[in-house]
């Protein structure tokens, strides 16, 4: 009976040390206010090229920011059409590895990311994505972007 108690508080500790969230109290401070203040990060989806974008966030502020991820997915995307519904999701078509990570924005610092879409089926007609970052907490920087696909003429 000793031994179940001694087993079952061991396995307690163990879950409790492994639910702790110890974000930096820096980032959360610097993290999202939007409100055009020194600390501010921007996210941005800028067209490359017709169906290529790419998804910057970029350290506007003069703090350094640490973003922890649960995997090596940093940033993930979808795509709706007009009538709202989703037609691609980024993540449900690749495979991350399950591991710690982490990534760190100095001032001026920014984190880029290509999203091709030229190999995505998609039907003639308007759509929007979406694009955001993955990390464990805090700020996701979402943004999004209207596109279309022209009909064949």
């Amino acid at each position: 009976m000793k031994r179940a108690f001694l087993f079952l508080l061991l396995a307690a500790a163990i879950l409790a040390a492994c639910g702790s969230n110890n974000q930096d109290k820096e980032a959360e401070e610097v993290n999202g206010n939007g409100d055009g203040s020194p600390n501010q990060v921007n996210a941005e989806l800028m067209e490359q090229s017709p169906l290529v974008y790419q998804y910057s966030i970029s350290n506007q502020s003069d703090e350094k920011i640490k973003l922890e991820f649960t995997s090596s997915q940093r940033y993930d995307y979808k795509i709706t059409n007009d009538a709202g519904e989703q037609v691609f999701l980024y993540s449900s078509v690749t495979s991350f590895a399950q591991v710690m990570g982490e990534e760190t924005l100095n001032p001026g610092d920014t984190l880029d990311y290509q999203i091709d879409l030229r190999e995505r089926d998609m039907e003639p007609g308007d759509y929007k994505l979406t694009a955001w970052l993955t990390p464990s907490g805090g700020e996701k920087y979402k943004i999004e972007q209207s596109f279309t696909i022209p009909g064949e003429e």
